[in-house]
């Protein structure tokens, strides 16, 4: 399948140097500034419940995914987030949320939900120590990019190892995916690629939706186990996007999106970007921007990124560790 990739220089906040997808229009409302969804509106400013599809249990999407030639795992049921005036993790409660623009209030003592982390921010210190000039918190905006050394080893140290407590899934405890630490991990680079590159059928197991949420739409990428079974009435276009950004984007109610995450379909929105204390959630293209447990050099780790037009977790894809980006951990299949 032919993918359309340009190179070019991120100015400001994100200024590394990675292979990019080609830019096609915004086609995805702006959130408002409250972040709330037409479910929130409706119901006091909170989602409504509905009841989680039978294979989500304690935090685990049960359906299976191929990222290597002899492993698979297990997705959360949706992003990372962190409260930090409780310091309590969790997993989104439905895969579409994402915090927005309350990721502008990210400190030691906000009481909201955040969900766009820099690297390695797991809270672990570092060393068997706590050293108050590293960033390894998820609340830290520092862009200082030494500070998101896990190992004080040249910034070589990735997410495993004798390093893997900075990893967010190992070293926490999630309290709705289980509520030990040890439970979840980060992707790594390879198994990113893997996953979309590499496993079998791996074209047609992505593509691209929008959920319908009233009068608010949700964007993402989405991603079907390794078996898959299609229910009825509801179709699904897989593959990448060519000359009309709107050619193999499915658009589904959120009645529709339930019976694909029934059958295990996992949901990756497009979460934001954010640079200190700037976010931005409406970029050209819509990207979505994911860690990876892997680095790059010593400022800079690899990632997941996508837009409306490719999938693209290359060799090239990398970011400045002191970006705040969005977090989906696995848990591999015993």
């Amino acid at each position: 399948m032919r993918r359309k990739f340009t190179k070019f220089l991120l100015i400001g906040t994100a200024i590394a140097m990675f292979t990019a997808c080609e830019k096609k229009e915004d086609i995805t409302p702006k959130e408002s500034s409250s972040n709330q969804t037409e479910e929130q509106k409706q119901n006091g400013g909170q989602l409504q419940d509905y009841p989680l599809p039978a294979i989500i249990q304690e935090g685990v999407i049960k359906a299976a995914f191929s990222i290597s030639d002899t492993s698979k795992a297990y997705f959360s049921q949706g992003n990372l987030q962190y409260q930090a005036s409780t310091n309590t993790w969790r997993f989104a409660p439905k895969q579409y949320e994402r915090a927005g623009y309350a990721n502008k209030k990210i400190s030691p003592t906000y009481d909201g939900w955040i969900d766009l982390f820099g690297w390695g921010t797991s809270g672990w210190p570092t060393n068997g120590f706590e050293n108050p000039n590293r960033a390894y918190h998820p609340y830290d905006t520092s862009r200082k990019w030494s500070n998101y050394d896990l190992g004080c080893k040249g910034g070589l140290s990735g997410m495993t190892g004798d390093y893997a407590n900075g990893d967010w899934g190992v070293y926490n405890a999630i309290s709705n995916g289980g509520n030990q630490p040890g439970m979840w991990r980060t992707p790594s680079k390879n198994e990113w690629m893997y996953l979309i590159n590499s496993r079998p059928d791996a074209a047609n197991k992505y593509g691209y939706a929008t959920i319908n949420l009233g009068n608010e739409e949700r964007t993402g990428l989405v991603l079907l186990p390794d078996e898959w079974e299609q229910p009825s009435g509801v179709t699904f276009k897989s593959g990448e996007n060519s000359d009309d950004v709107t050619t193999l984007l499915n658009n589904y109610s959120l009645d529709e999106w339930r019976k694909l995450e029934a059958n295990g379909a996992v949901f990756l929105p497009f979460a934001g970007l954010r640079s200190k204390l700037n976010v931005d959630l409406d970029s050209p293209g819509k990207r979505g921007l994911y860690w990876s447990s892997s680095i790059y050099d010593s400022s800079k780790g690899y990632l997941l990124r996508f837009d409306l037009n490719c999938v693209n977790p290359k060799e090239s894809n990398y970011f400045y560790r002191y970006q705040g980006l969005a977090v989906r951990l696995i848990q591999d299949v015993k």
